[in-house]
């Protein structure tokens, strides 16, 4: 999987700064069973707390079936 992000930190109404960490992901160098999977989404980054983020991926994935999937994926990473 490949993923690219861009963090913006944005004031909010009491001038405290909001980050806001966005992205692209995209399904590449696919090899044994996962061999002619193609897929692309939206990836956002959430902090939930000082040492956790929550990485959440939405799109659609298709194997050589042709079965598009909707996917979205909230993991929490420490």
């Amino acid at each position: 999987m490949r993923w690219r992000r861009r963090g913006s930190a944005v004031p909010n109404a009491e001038e405290k700064a909001v980050l806001y960490n966005n992205g692209i992901w995209e399904a590449v160098s696919r090899t044994g069973k996962l061999k002619g999977l193609q897929g692309a989404g939206m990836l956002h980054v959430k902090q939930v707390c000082r040492t956790a983020l929550n990485f959440i991926l939405e799109g659609a994935l298709a194997s050589n079936s042709r079965c598009v999937r909707r996917l979205v994926v909230d993991r929490r990473v420490r």
